[in-house]
């Protein structure tokens, strides 16, 4: 999951509920925005908000809690492997369940540092151009 590591300025990101696609939403799940609805953001997509919301259920159309993604914003995320050739500064790939990040090209996530090369290993990752 994307868990807030560090903001630039000190303060607290605060919640904004959205309307859910038709999702079932993790605590920590990067989103994007897709038909007016909040997605599981995978790939090199750019997330827009992380979920605040942890639920068994899918959620369409219901509105969840959620943080927006801001610049200067630093998020840990478990990596899924196969870092051992990325070094800070390169773009990562949001994994499919939108919880965490793998080596690729074309990336949404710019690797900030990271603790281990090995699945499971902490992450840093920041968004923005």
């Amino acid at each position: 999951m994307f868990q807030l590591k560090f903001v630039n300025d000190g303060h607290v990101p605060p919640f904004e509920y959205h309307v859910c696609g038709g999702i079932t939403p993790k605590l920590g799940m990067a989103l994007a925005v897709s038909g007016g609805k909040l997605v599981t953001a995978t790939g090199g997509t750019v997330p827009k908000y992380i979920s605040m919301l942890e639920s068994d259920a899918a959620k369409d159309g219901e509105v969840i809690p959620v943080i927006r993604v801001e610049e200067g914003i630093l998020f840990a995320v478990p990596s899924a492997g196969g870092f051992s050739a990325v070094q800070p500064g390169d773009k990562v790939l949001i994994g499919a369940d939108g919880l965490t990040v793998t080596a690729g090209t074309g990336g949404a996530a710019e690797v900030v540092a990271f603790e281990s090369a090995e699945a499971g290993g902490e992450i840093t990752v920041r968004f923005g151009e």
